[in-house]
């Protein structure tokens, strides 16, 4: 990270009510509504491999989510099949009870997906990166609102750069500044979110996780090293 370059510890607020179940130590958050994301009889194969099937879970307000598994066991085919981006060989996933795959574009305004690998345009600038990818998912917020984003993600100085000219921490806090513009996604996925970050960018990147459960959004993750969010409240699929 640049000297000088602070990275802000604000964190986007969100309210959504209901029930999350936990598999870890520690208080669950409830409330009185019902599940949010509902993952019923999961199954998905490569070429003849079967990777997984029959995966249940139920995810509610306030929940985290980290997903586990050797390299190959099908993590990111399960993140992308969440995100609407692909399909489950068997199985339904639904959001507050409804089949993503009817609610299509409604469902997936209301998520953010943050791949294993940086989408960045090298030859776009920092600024027009971000707002490409905003606008991808419906998302046109204001310019302030844009270099808010870049503020707290720590590349505000760095907002007219060609994102070819980055390291590969400064392209992944790029990524996941979108986590931190006005109004939040109720669903962050995200894949290998800390990988690249330094110790302050983790630290971060942490704090807005924690945020955003605190005010009842859920978080999905998957990660092959220490977050810092292992003492937290969680389900974990292992693949």
């Amino acid at each position: 990270m640049p000297a000088g370059t602070a990275i802000a510890r604000s964190a986007p607020q969100l309210a959504l009510y209901g029930k999350m179940t936990t598999l870890h130590s520690g208080p669950a958050q409830t409330g009185g509504g019902a599940l949010i994301l509902e993952l019923t009889a999961i199954a998905c194969a490569r070429g003849t491999r079967q990777l997984f099937e029959g995966l249940d879970a139920c995810i509610g307000p306030g929940g985290l989510l980290r997903v586990s598994g050797p390299n190959g066991a099908g993590k990111t085919s399960l993140l992308r099949m969440i995100s609407g981006l692909s399909r489950p060989e068997h199985g339904t996933i639904r959001w507050h009870g409804e089949d993503i795959r009817r609610l299509g574009e409604d469902y997936t305004r209301q998520l953010i997906y943050i791949g294993h690998a940086p989408a960045s345009k090298a030859e776009l600038s920092v600024r027009e990166n971000l707002a490409v990818s905003l606008a991808l998912q419906g998302h046109r917020p204001a310019s302030g609102d844009i270099d808010a984003a870049l503020q707290a993600a720590g590349l505000f100085a760095r907002r007219e750069v060609a994102a070819g000219l980055l390291s590969q921490g400064q392209r992944r806090r790029l990524a996941l500044a979108r986590l931190t513009v006005q109004p939040p996604a109720a669903l962050w996925i995200l894949d290998e979110p800390f990988t690249a970050l330094d110790a302050l960018a983790r630290e971060w990147l942490g704090s807005l996780i924690q945020a955003h459960l605190r005010a009842g959004g859920i978080v999905l993750f998957t990660s092959h090293d220490r977050t810092g969010l292992e003492g937290l409240p969680q389900q974990v699929i292992a693949l």
